[in-house]
């Protein structure tokens, strides 16, 4: 048996061939080298993430390089329990639906829980979505977990063979709402019934789970969010509430002094404000801070005034709808 493995420059693809004076030596020494490296792929259990390049023309408009789907590796900063900040019944929702599912993903099959399961992470933006997306993948050493955005959305059907593959897997769909909103005004319809066979297609005992994330709930095509069967568990991600904007900005303040901050004032003056808006403000505040003491200081006390001029600039021109642009979500 012979066996040549060469690269397509063009396409990007390997190709493995096998020669073999019996055709049915040659086709099972293939099943085996396939088998063999599905099971020793080096994106096994790891994070990775799927990105779309565009194909180029040259001048004449004839295809140069074809439009390709890369399986990149993901490096993602850990996120450890003391620095996921969300709401205790959010965390234990995300535990049983998540992490403790393929924790116990042997015994659960044993009793015919199917651990195929879908999340559906909303909310406004800012709002701590894509941070908790980090914390699960991190107590997932043993899962392959596959994070998809942007135009790799559009590949649905090499990320769940992807995900097959390399199975159990974890897909994370980020932003999902612009490319699978609503029918009447999506542009990719057939990507959207790739879709929805895909998520019809998982069988119970396929150890692959699926999160999608998005900004804007209403957008998304009725058929995923209101069909029980795709979706398993919904989970809101908002404006924090005071007791958890207080652990957010003592987080986002550790590195400086505070004996002189009024965390009840910081917290009251924040109602509304999205964890995205809370770390920029303590950022702002600190600059301000730098600007009242005209100079590079080792370590920087802050005070109330820092943060309500820091308030005051980042809320200017900044009042109702458009001050969700910057994080907050209220009217005031």
């Amino acid at each position: 048996m012979i066996v040549r493995l060469r690269f397509d420059s063009y396409r990007g693809q390997s190709i493995l061939e096998v020669a073999s004076p019996t055709g049915q030596v040659a086709e099972q020494g293939l099943e085996w080298i396939v088998d063999y490296s599905v099971e020793a792929s080096i994106y096994r259990n790891k994070v990775i993430e799927l990105a779309y390049e565009a194909g180029t023309k040259d001048e004449y408009g004839d295809v140069e390089r074809p439009g390709q789907l890369r399986v990149l590796f993901k490096a993602i900063d850990p996120v450890s329990d003391d620095d996921i900040i969300i709401a205790s019944e959010v965390r234990e929702i995300l535990w049983r639906n998540v992490i403790d599912l393929h924790l116990r993903r042997e015994l659960l099959k044993a009793h015919h829980v199917p651990v195929r399961r879908g999340i559906l992470l909303y909310g406004p933006p800012g709002t701590g979505k894509t941070f908790a997306c980090r914390y699960l993948c991190g107590k997932l050493p043993q899962t392959t977990r596959i994070i998809v955005t942007g135009t790799a959305l559009l590949q649905v059907n090499s990320i769940f063979s992807l995900a097959r593959m390399l199975q159990p897997s974890l897909v994370i769909l980020e932003d999902v709402d612009l490319v699978f909103s609503s029918r009447e005004i999506n542009l990719y319809s057939s990507v959207l019934g790739d879709l929805l066979d895909q998520m019809d297609g998982l069988r119970p005992y396929e150890d692959i789970g699926f999160i999608l994330t998005t900004n804007a709930i209403d957008r998304m095509e009725a058929a995923i969010k209101d069909r029980p069967g795709r979706i398993s568990q919904c989970v809101h991600f908002g404006a924090p509430e005071p007791e958890l904007r207080r652990r957010y900005l003592l987080r986002y303040l550790q590195r400086y002094q505070i004996s002189n901050l009024d965390m009840d004032m910081l917290v009251h003056d924040s109602k509304g404000a999205t964890q995205a808006f809370l770390k920029e403000w303590v950022h702002r505040s600190v600059q301000f801070a730098l600007e009242r003491l005209e100079g590079s200081q080792p370590d920087i006390e802050l005070v109330n005034e820092d943060f309500r001029r820091a308030m005051s600039e980042m809320r200017k021109f900044s009042q109702g709808e458009t001050g969700r642009i910057i994080g907050f979500h209220t009217s005031d």
